[in-house]
């Protein structure tokens, strides 16, 4: 089977989390998703070879965003998870395909009708009432087993991001107590690459970076950050809500 072409690619973390990138990291950054995507785990050979370099040292603000495996190849936590995720909707359409698909809407009413009808007249009351009683009871489970699976992917997600690795089972719970929907999970994120370059977490090595559990607990997604980047030649302070409007460029 031919490798899957598509992947999502989330075009506003990508930008904030480039923001001080000059633009020709910017593009040895989106080659090496590219080319994880379509390749798996890259070895520091491989990485070379695509971007004509002697070694990944002479990129280091771009190998940053980049962890290793077991076997000592790169790769990036958040296109490894996207990937699964594609992976896992293109196999369940197939599946899908192979039973036959979706049917009709008039043959699938007419035989919910035909069906329902047959219910009626040939179960007895009392089993069928039981029957759908213990369906229903474990399709809510399967419910929350699976929003609690994607909380647990969203949190790890959150985790490998996050700079201060203190407190794991601390920040688990606040999670798990946020729920955070997708859009907000999408925020978190952003809000984070954009906080690991404000002023606030870079002085002293890291001292005033909150506990993760601590930043989660009070919402600190939605703090305004000042964040120096590289516009024109020239070092500029934006804040979070600046670059999300897409002001932290020179007109």
């Amino acid at each position: 089977m031919a490798k899957d072409p598509a992947v999502l690619f989330y075009t506003s973390d990508f930008l904030i989390g480039v923001a001080d990138m000059p633009f020709l990291e910017r593009g040895y950054y989106i080659t090496l998703l590219c080319l994880q995507h379509q390749k798996g785990h890259l070895s520091e050979e491989s990485i070379c070879f695509a971007l004509g370099l002697n070694s990944v040292s002479q990129i280091p603000k771009v190998m940053e965003k980049f962890d290793k495996d077991k076997n000592g190849l790169y790769y990036q936590h958040r296109m490894e998870t996207e990937g699964r995720k594609r992976a896992a909707f293109t196999e369940s359409r197939r599946k899908n395909g192979e039973k036959g698909g979706r049917p009709p809407r008039e043959q699938a009413e007419s035989k919910n009708h035909v069906d329902n009808h047959m219910d009626n007249h040939m179960e007895d009351e009392n089993e069928n009432e039981n029957e759908i009683k213990n369906t229903n009871e474990k399709e809510i489970e399967k419910k929350i087993e699976k929003k609690q699976d994607l909380q647990s992917e969203r949190f790890d997600e959150f985790w490998a991001a996050y700079p201060k690795k203190v407190g794991k089972g601390a920040a688990r719970k606040s999670w798990m107590k946020i729920k955070p929907t997708k859009e907000l999970f999408n925020k978190i994120l952003s809000a984070v690459e954009v906080a690991k370059k404000s002023k606030q977490w870079q002085k002293e090595n890291g001292q005033y970076i909150p506990n993760p559990s601590t930043w989660l607990n009070q919402g600190r997604w939605d703090d305004e950050l000042s964040v120096n980047i590289q516009s024109n030649g020239k070092a500029k302070n934006v804040s979070f809500a600046d670059i999300a409007r897409g002001l932290g460029d020179e007109h």
